[in-house]
């Protein structure tokens, strides 16, 4: 146990862990995202529907956090960007698409949300890349926070060993 304990404390910690890295590719391909066109029935870039702005500058913050390894507030920074891209997709997305008559179905029906996602994640725009990227975000902060909470209890577990050596009889 004490050859274990001496080896755990002699390998070198990298400043960027590979869940932190993974995250904050994610955010990038949110932010490079921005400059595509939305949608196929929208023409404009993300920046130029509105939202695009914020959510470039929420991404950087959550890409700063993220190296800081401060899991919380990069979650619910992912957390919005997701929310803001849904939310494009079905509001602004979705008015456009009535605007030009596309919406309605033969029947005289409106198509259903699945379809308005299907429509709109086409691999050449926007919605695509920024729904990918944040996804990639949030399973890498999710994943790199789990195993933070592991190796803190783990080391928890240790010290608390050397501390009460009575216990571990």
């Amino acid at each position: 146990m004490e050859n274990y304990n001496q080896e755990a404390t002699q390998t070198v910690k990298l400043p960027i862990g590979k869940f932190e890295m993974v995250a904050a590719i994610g955010f990038f391909i949110m932010i490079i995202s921005n400059f595509f066109s939305f949608a196929p029935i929208e023409e404009r870039t993300w920046r130029e529907i509105g939202v695009g702005i914020p959510v470039i500058f929420a991404c950087l913050g959550g890409m700063a956090l993220i190296f800081r390894r401060d899991f919380f507030s990069s979650f619910f920074i992912a957390m919005f960007c997701a929310f803001f891209i849904t939310h494009e997709i079905i509001i602004c997305y979705d008015n456009r698409a009535v605007e030009m008559g596309k919406e309605l179905g033969a029947e005289g029906w409106f198509r259903p949300v699945v379809m308005i996602f299907k429509d709109a994640m086409n691999p050449s725009f926007c919605t695509f890349w920024a729904l990918s990227g944040i996804s990639l975000a949030l399973a890498a902060i999710i994943t790199g926070w789990l195993f933070q909470v592991y190796q803190g209890n783990k080391k928890a577990l240790l010290e608390f060993q050397k501390e009460t050596p009575e216990l571990n009889a």
